[in-house]
């Protein structure tokens, strides 16, 4: 779990996605963000940023490419999307 931009941020332990929680909401509170397509184990907030570090990325003979700017929205360089860091 983390906090940021005032909102509880969380994953769970055995499934996939992320989810927030903002007392303020009707209901109970927690909204579906979305999903990485990856198991995530760890979020953090770091320089106004919420960070979340996951694994289980495609196999090795599906493994897509994208460059920064698809991903991050920043030039240069490209990776392979299997697991790591997510902002």
């Amino acid at each position: 779990m983390a906090v940021f931009n005032g909102k509880l941020w969380a994953t769970p332990l055995y499934h996939r996605g992320v989810f927030s929680y903002d007392p303020l909401k009707s209901g109970d509170g927690w909204q579906y963000e979305g999903d990485p397509g990856v198991r995530l184990f760890a979020l953090a907030a770091f320089e106004g940023k919420l960070y979340a570090a996951g694994n289980q990325g495609w196999t090795h003979k599906d493994m897509p490419r994208r460059t920064k700017r698809e991903v991050y929205n920043e030039p240069d360089g490209e990776f392979l999307l299997t697991g790591g860091v997510y902002r």
